[in-house]
């Protein structure tokens, strides 16, 4: 029973990218059995242990605690296994976010969606026909009948895309995307099921919410398609299993077997496609029809280069640079940078082609110089890197000194701050021993002062940047009622309104933000500008 109930809280164990926050449960170890107690005291010591100790490999070594290991049931080992790795786990989706051109394209859509927001919603508070209208905001070109052409300016150049694309990706965030959004096929020129990876798995190409192209099975769950997520997940899943068999090599063969079929088969049919695709996928390139089945081989060193080509095809994913109006949209597509990344070290596995060099970086660099790479619209990897810098530049000069509210201000300087090193100071190759970890865990891979930094769990987003993501749900997937939804709004933006008449006599409104010091008023009509300090207005409270 201990086994269940860990696997129970296991569920409940997430990270969540937008605030760096882990939720773990408070009495995660209440109910570990008294044998993975006494291990955890024989390997470890007394006393409450820290992150780096709970991801330690000391006692790898230590012929005691492997003796004591070796000696328990399948259940508890798999529990013993399943406390360590889920640190792994969890803090490899926090650094893959934190390091990777990928998760600086994430936060940057998620700045830019919060700064457009900035300007939408004061607008939108009104005028009483909109504000029924913002519920589910997702949805607010099709539901709005009437809005002001600054609305539907704002919701069309800007607002739109930023959400869509966070949506589109899975938002990481609970439920699923309406079948509506995805349709068959890429274009008219793309379309029916094949077998792209080629694996004997059918494949049918889908674009989501009209720009984003990835993949889904057919027949298989009309909702889910190869997202962002499944990438994160494939590789947070391998770096743990290539961490059981860093730490008890060839015996951790069988441990993997246990571990996967006790915390993830046994679940499948609460968990989506992403926790097992890629996996079943890998197998295939070997001739075998899914994970299990490679697992039960128990052969050490077909496990573990299955395990080290899909954290190495999930990294070279995630380089996907952040998307700009002058580049190919496919470029910033990590679904089609993970499909071409498959293809190349299939053919490798199979041996139909031959790649020099022995590191997995220098095979990623092959990748960048095939015929292949130019046929995907992949860029090489030194131009994703200077793509990455010039936008990381963009955001933290330009872009959150934009945002009104200083607390989400400051968190988002926050992130960019944790992320400049790994891009202002990166060579241009595919070299991370935090991104691909040879022995499965980031955390062992620590180096630098800013490798350290992003380990460090001390830090607490500010709570009206908590307090934004919850209203952010609700206005984005949920149907609140309107005054309800008003009054949470209202109560984090709370724009000032502005009449502004000009030295033409027209009168423009602006609202400005209740944290500004000097008003950039501008003439709607002449469009002369003004700026007028915040001593010189009288601030009016209507309540």
């Amino acid at each position: 029973m201990s086994l269940d109930a860990i696997v129970s809280q296991l569920s409940e164990v997430r990270f969540q990218p937008r605030t760096l926050l882990f939720e773990f449960p408070k009495n995660l170890t209440d109910n570990l059995s008294l044998f993975a107690r006494a291990f955890f005291s024989i390997a470890h010591g007394e006393g409450p242990l820290t992150v780096l100790e709970w991801t330690s490999d000391k006692w790898k070594n230590d012929k005691l605690s492997t003796d004591f290991f070796f000696k328990r049931t399948d259940d508890e080992r798999t529990e013993i296994l399943a406390i360590l790795t889920v640190f792994v786990h969890e803090f490899t989706h926090r650094i893959d976010f934190l390091i990777s051109p990928f998760g600086l394209h994430y936060y940057g859509r998620t700045i830019l969606e919060y700064l457009f927001l900035q300007k939408f919603i004061p607008i939108v508070l009104d005028d009483p026909k909109t504000v029924d209208q913002v519920r589910s905001l997702v949805d607010f070109g099709e539901t709005t009948s009437s809005t002001s052409k600054q609305l539907a300016d704002l919701w069309n150049n800007a607002l739109k895309y930023q959400i869509h694309t966070l949506y589109a990706w899975g938002d990481v965030s609970p439920g699923k995307i309406p079948a509506k959004y995805i349709k068959s096929g890429w274009g008219d020129e793309i379309m029916g099921a094949s077998d792209p990876f080629g694996i004997n798995m059918s494949m049918e190409p889908v674009t989501v919410l009209d720009h984003f192209y990835s993949f889904r099975i057919p027949d298989y769950d009309k909702f889910w398609y190869i997202r962002p997520l499944t990438i994160f997940e494939t590789k947070a899943i391998t770096n743990s299993m290539l961490f059981i068999l860093h730490l008890l090599s060839e015996r951790g063969c069988l441990e993997c077997l246990n571990y996967y079929k006790k915390i993830y088969l046994d679940s499948q049919n609460k968990m989506d496609g992403d926790y097992f695709f890629l996996l079943d996928s890998a197998a295939r390139i070997y001739g075998v029809n899914d994970f299990y089945s490679l697992l039960k081989i128990q052969n050490f060193g077909l496990l573990r280069s299955t395990l080290s080509i899909l954290t190495t095809i999930c990294w070279f994913a995630l380089q996907a640079p952040p998307h700009t109006s002058e580049y190919d949209i496919r470029s910033s597509n990590p679904i089609l940078r993970l499909w071409l990344g498959f293809l190349f070290f299939s053919a490798i596995a199979r041996k139909k082609i031959y790649v020099p060099g022995q590191s997995a970086a220098e095979m990623l660099l092959s990748i960048d110089k095939s015929e292949l790479a130019i046929t995907f619209a992949q860029p090489p990897i030194e131009q994703v890197i200077k793509r990455s810098q010039d936008y990381l530049g963009g955001l933290t000069s330009e872009i959150t000194k934009e945002i009104w509210n200083p607390s989400v201000r400051q968190h988002f300087d926050h992130i960019l701050n944790l992320m400049k090193p790994h891009f202002m100071d990166r060579d241009d190759n595919y070299v991370s021993f935090l991104g691909m970890p040879n022995n499965g865990n980031p955390i062992l891979a620590c180096r630098t002062k800013a490798d350290w930094e992003l380990i460090y769990t001390d830090y607490e987003a500010p709570e009206m940047m908590r307090d934004w993501l919850k209203i952010r749900r609700n206005l984005l997937f949920s149907l609140l009622r309107p005054q309800e939804l008003i009054e949470q709004l209202d109560t984090h933006f709370l724009a000032l309104m502005i009449p502004f008449q000009c030295d033409c006599q027209a009168i423009t409104v602006h609202w400005v933000s209740r944290w500004f010091m000097t008003a950039t008023l501008t003439c709607g009509a002449c469009g002369q500008q003004k700026k007028i300090p915040r001593e010189e207005f009288t601030i009016i409270s209507m309540d």
